[in-house]
């Protein structure tokens, strides 16, 4: 994920969803082992082709367990120092974001039994509509990470407002030339900000 990044981004945090479709899979090979392992033990017959066995029985239901888990750990959501990111897909990478500075609220989805596991969704309302996360562990620790990172950058972001603010004051007192307002413009916000005269 951190080829999504991009100039002076930097992670926060990077959560894994909780597993969907995972526990089916491997209840049904520790089941089918089990029976194998039993049936074994009470016949000849399956205990001298229990290899052949394992392969038809186990093996498919093995394949299915480890594309399920491949497929749950390639879910990641990340927070950075701009967005919330989720990524999913194993072969194919399909990836939405969030810009922080554009979420109004935030709020944790839990049924009343995610309350007792501390398992739940969070919701994220931005101008343009609401971005649901997958299902997490401790979404209310991952919403306040998520909160101050808003912060943060809404202080940040105000604090460049301000310093923008000055300068072209001392642009319009005369305080400054073009060329040292242009330095300083560069300095603050990059060198392909567009300037801004006021």
């Amino acid at each position: 994920m951190r080829r999504q990044l991009r100039e002076g981004e930097f992670d926060v945090v990077t959560v894994t969803p909780i597993s969907i479709g995972v526990v089916g899979p491997l209840i049904a090979v520790l089941v089918t082992i089990g029976a194998l392992w039993a049936a074994a033990a009470t016949w000849h017959w399956v205990n001298h082709n229990s290899s052949w066995l394992s392969a038809i029985l186990v093996f498919p239901l093995a394949v299915l367990l480890a594309g399920r888990t491949w497929r749950w750990r390639s879910r990641k959501i990340l927070v950075t120092s701009q967005r919330v990111l989720h990524e999913s897909g194993v072969l194919r990478r399909h990836t939405s974001s969030v810009e922080l500075i554009d979420i109004v609220a935030t709020q944790v989805d839990q049924r009343w039994h995610e309350k007792v596991s501390r398992r739940g969704v969070i919701q994220l309302e931005t101008a343009a509509g609401t971005f649901v996360t997958d299902r997490l562990r401790r979404p209310d620790a991952l919403c306040r990470v998520i909160e101050h990172q808003r912060q943060q950058l809404n202080r940040y972001a105000e604090a460049h407002l301000d310093r923008a603010g000055e300068l072209s004051d001392a642009l319009e007192a005369g305080l400054l030339s073009n060329e040292e307002y242009d330095e300083r413009w560069r300095h603050l916000f990059g060198p392909d900000a567009p300037r801004s005269d006021g």
